[in-house]
């Protein structure tokens, strides 16, 4: 069902490559564009923030994560939780669901355009609330990705609560069919924005850095996570072992 799984207290951030440079777009410094940047810019870019009626026709909506809370858990944290056989096949009906979403209207539409109309839930510009949380450095975008490669971040019901749990999966769409890999499980921060997307395209293939990010010690730290596509299975694989390093 998946081929990695992440436990602990760490934000996530993305990254795919991308052949192409996109000169007014920063680069991290790896290559790698962040998608998480196209957010921003495109805040700064507009005054108002709005769903429009073409992309609400196909905002279909990403699944939620929907279990019982095991009874003999002791608390959002107790390990019992991510045992859950109820959780199980609650990842499954999730894995299900998003390999449903084919639709190219969906995929065409920009992340930041979903997201709004995810956020408000109709059409029309986002109230100075919604506007103000939409852009605001607590929010969570649920969506990140280009028209190739996304990652759906859903909330656990359960598990970390306090800690904004979540889990996340990756959608590959190659011809008419998507492909999904769970990369998180488990995962939390104490940080309300704490996942982000970089891609980066390579002969038409692309390589993916997963970075979270999590306050330890009362500093900010980071954790990086790369992946591939599977050439046969259309997988995410990882690329390589996870690099630590102190944001200053």
């Amino acid at each position: 069902m998946t081929n990695l799984i992440v436990r602990g207290g760490s934000s996530i951030v993305i990254t795919l490559m991308m052949g192409i440079a996109e000169p007014t777009l920063p680069h991290d410094g790896t290559g790698f564009h962040d998608t998480a940047t196209r957010h921003v810019f495109a805040q700064r870019k507009n005054e108002t923030v709005s769903c429009s009626s073409e992309v609400f026709a196909v905002a279909k909506a990403l699944p939620k994560l929907t279990y019982q809370c095991p009874a003999n858990a002791t608390s959002d944290s107790d390990d019992i939780i991510l045992k859950s056989p109820e959780r199980v096949k609650a990842f499954n009906r999730v894995i299900q669901a998003l390999g449903s979403f084919t639709d190219s209207r969906w995929w065409n539409s920009s992340v930041t355009d979903l997201n709004s109309c995810y956020l408000r839930g109709s059409t029309g510009m986002l109230s100075a609330d919604e506007k103000e949380h939409f852009s605001g450095s607590e929010y969570q975008a649920g969506l990140l990705g280009d028209s190739r490669l996304r990652l759906v971040v859903l909330a656990d019901p359960c598990y970390q609560t306090s800690y904004n749990g979540a889990n996340a999966f990756i959608l590959y769409r190659k011809g008419e069919n998507v492909y999904v890999t769970q990369v998180l499980d488990g995962y939390y921060s104490r940080l309300g924005k704490s996942i982000f997307l970089h891609l980066l395209y390579k002969n038409g293939r692309p390589s993916i850095r997963i970075e979270t990010a999590n306050i330890s010690g009362m500093r900010p730290e980071t954790l990086n996570y790369y992946f591939a596509i599977d050439k046969v299975t259309n997988k995410a694989v990882p690329r390589k072992l996870p690099r630590r390093s102190k944001v200053i």
